[in-house]
């Protein structure tokens, strides 16, 4: 996972640059909470909708960044990449009953 507890001995045995929080263990941690969201909704309370991972904007969700953090020029790169991870992580959503399937088939 993302983060655990650890005492004054373990600390001085790890490496933080080693351990710390990247993009990826942030993507699996997402993932994991993706999952566990869907099969409860979905499965457990039997919602009839899944929806989507990533929150849909209901404005410009880049306005402002241009001057401040990215040029003008940049946003539509931002869009694709922003739309390639919204469609990645909607995909994660089917991956739920899949998993669920397998675990019951091994039961």
């Amino acid at each position: 996972m993302l983060a655990h507890a650890a005492d004054s001995a373990s600390r001085g045995r790890v490496q933080l640059d080693e351990i710390g929080p990247n993009l990826e263990k942030v993507a699996k941690v997402h993932r994991a909470f993706v999952h566990v969201a869907e099969a409860l909704g979905a499965y457990v309370l039997a919602d009839s909708g899944h929806g989507t991972a990533v929150p849909v904007p209901q404005f410009n969700q880049f306005e402002k960044l241009d001057g401040a953090v990215v040029r003008e020029d940049q946003i539509p790169a931002l869009l694709e990449l922003w739309c390639g991870f919204s469609k990645e992580r909607d995909a994660w959503l089917g991956e739920t009953r899949e998993a669920l399937m397998a675990s019951l088939s091994k039961a």
